[in-house]
């Protein structure tokens, strides 16, 4: 659809919404299955990896079409529908799920489906129901609303605070613009979760999860807080690196100890639930710019503080109990 001899605006806009239906069926389905093939002693160890190879394939899908979609965007396309094929073809043949749910709890589940568009809502207001789960679902959903607001509230104030090229580094002459520093800072992000995921997950395996956790929350969320009002260069890079370290410290307990918590038996409803509650913390990025320029700069970064204190909290009590630190202590890298 998009070639010399053929191009289609209006269905390639069709078809990338259809991709993304299909992306959104498929995600709970994926993440299931990870549940599934793994088990609480190796589960930090797989969303570790997991997080590694998806940073990674980020970053290469990046250069490859900044590179290339100027002027073979075609073939850019091409081979991505190549590469959707090969991915079919092995989930098709090389995946499978060895999960088998009691029949007990089967049963409720194919009658709940058989029946009325309220029905499946039903089935969908119990996930929402269960207070742990919602709570995890609440926190993801602040980590997420802040971490975008690089490319949204923060982008669009370092642009506006530096206009004009400042030095990047005192002993670099090196000119960067506000525009400039989000791209630098992005593409800091993803170098350093690429180089480091399993440095710090290595040299972290010693310590509880819960301590992890709660320590890469506070990191996470400072390093944010001094991004959304701070413009020296030299500082945002080391706020960033901070946030970075505090991300990699948070992420890989957190997918566990949301693996930890879903029912055998409901395992795709809850992670649909929980995607799509991920998906409101991007939307808060309109939120904030929004609110951006009708309130001061520093009333945003005391939400962003405030956000950090309710997730730390939420982490607190949801890893306190016996029980779920039962589960928690025990997931460590191999």
């Amino acid at each position: 659809m998009n070639s010399s001899w053929l191009n289609e605006p209006y269905i390639t806009f069709i078809l990338f919404l259809l991709i993304f239906v299909c992306s959104g069926m498929a995600s709970p389905a994926y993440s299931a299955l990870i549940i599934d093939e793994s088990n609480p002693e190796n589960r930090r160890a797989v969303y570790t990896f997991s997080y590694w190879l998806n940073n990674l394939a980020g970053a290469i899908g990046g250069l490859i079409g900044a590179f290339l979609f100027e002027d073979y965007y075609f073939y850019l396309f091409l081979g991505m529908s190549m590469i959707a094929l090969l991915t079919l073809i092995i989930t098709i043949f090389f995946i499978e799920d060895h999960y088998e749910v009691a029949q007990s709890k089967v049963e409720p589940e194919k009658k709940r489906s058989k029946g009325s568009l309220f029905e499946v809502s039903k089935v969908y207001m119990v996930v929402i129901k269960d207070y742990r789960f919602g709570a995890l679902a609440l926190a993801n959903l602040l980590i997420i609303a802040v971490e975008e607001q690089l490319t949204s509230f923060i982008g669009l104030r370092l642009t506006e605070d530096l206009p004009k090229p400042i030095p990047l580094l005192p002993f670099l002459d090196v000119d960067v613009d506000g525009f400039n520093l989000v791209g630098i800072l992005k593409a800091e992000n993803t170098i350093l979760v690429v180089c480091l995921t399993v440095v710090v997950s290595f040299l972290l395996k010693r310590l509880k999860d819960r301590s992890v956790l709660l320590g890469g929350i506070v990191l996470f969320f400072c390093g944010y807080a001094v991004i959304s009002f701070n413009s020296v260069p030299i500082v945002l890079i080391l706020a960033m690196f901070i946030a970075t370290l505090g991300e990699l410290m948070n992420i890989p307990v957190k997918q566990a100890l949301l693996a930890n918590m879903v029912p055998d038996h409901a395992r795709s409803s809850y992670m649909a639930v929980y995607g799509l509650l991920s998906m409101g913390g991007s939307l808060m990025a309109g939120v904030f710019i929004f609110l951006y320029g009708r309130v001061p700069s520093f009333f945003l970064t005391a939400v962003f503080v405030l956000m950090g204190i309710l997730t730390f909290i939420i982490f607190w009590r949801l890893t306190k109990t016996e029980a779920t630190s039962q589960h928690i202590n025990k997931v460590k890298i191999g």
